[in-house]
This record gives C-alpha cells, sequence and structure tokens, in this order.
C-alpha cells in the first residue's frame, strides 16, 4: 500500500509520518485559510 506525497496531502490521517507531512500541513491550512477564509481543520 505505497501511495504518492500528493495523497499524503490530502489525507493526513492516513500519513502517520510526522515532520514534512506536519509542515506541509501546516502550509496548507495557511494557504487554504488566507483563500477560503477557514482552514480544512
Amino acid at each position: 500500500r505505497i501511495r504518492p506525497k500528493t495523497l499524503n496531502i490530502a489525507g493526513p490521517r492516513e500519513s502517520q509520518q510526522p515532520g514534512i507531512g506536519d509542515e506541509v500541513r501546516k502550509l496548507l491550512a495557511r494557504v487554504f485559510k488566507n483563500r477560503t477564509g477557514c482552514g480544512p481543520v
């Protein structure tokens, strides 16, 4: 069950790898917050 990093970003729940995932999630949350006004989490 090997999935690309693109899916890791889309589904952080399945991704159990801390570190880069956390940073990507934070960055995405910031972008989403600035774009839509309410982050995904």
